[in-house]
């Protein structure tokens, strides 16, 4: 399954969920196999307005996550912008050298900033 990853602030409505142990998240353009909680029918994720939630210890928790695979979900994992700044910092560091990724670390330009979190962004979700 397609994982998506977003710097979005994560709703309510998925804290809930978590706090039930429903840490799998899923959306889709049609209804999943999972936990809907009536929030939901009203967003528009990445793949459609569908979303369900999945504790991964479940006992159907692997066929639900291969039935929702089937519908053409994608799982949405929520990163900080720090967790994305260090996947971009370690790719600038291993393409042009330690210097380099230094600099921009320390650079007080908010433009390098956002471009840190931006490409951290991007390198998760495999874009090259």
């Amino acid at each position: 399954m397609n994982i998506l990853y977003t710097v979005m602030e994560k709703p309510v409505w998925v804290k809930n969920q978590e706090a039930l142990g429903n840490t799998v998240i899923h959306n889709a353009p049609r209804p999943l196999f999972g936990t809907a909680t009536d929030d939901t029918w009203n967003l528009n994720g990445p793949r459609g307005r569908h979303f369900a939630t999945i504790n991964p210890d479940a006992e159907n928790a692997v066929s639900m996550v291969d039935y929702n695979r089937r519908m053409d979900a994608v799982e949405v994992r929520y990163v900080t912008e720090q967790e994305c700044i260090k996947i971009a910092l370690d790719y600038v560091e291993e393409k042009y050298g330690t210097t380099e990724a230094n600099q921009l670390a320390a650079s007080p330009r908010s433009e390098d900033q956002r471009w840190l979190v931006n490409r951290g962004l991007d390198l998760m979700n495999g874009v090259k």
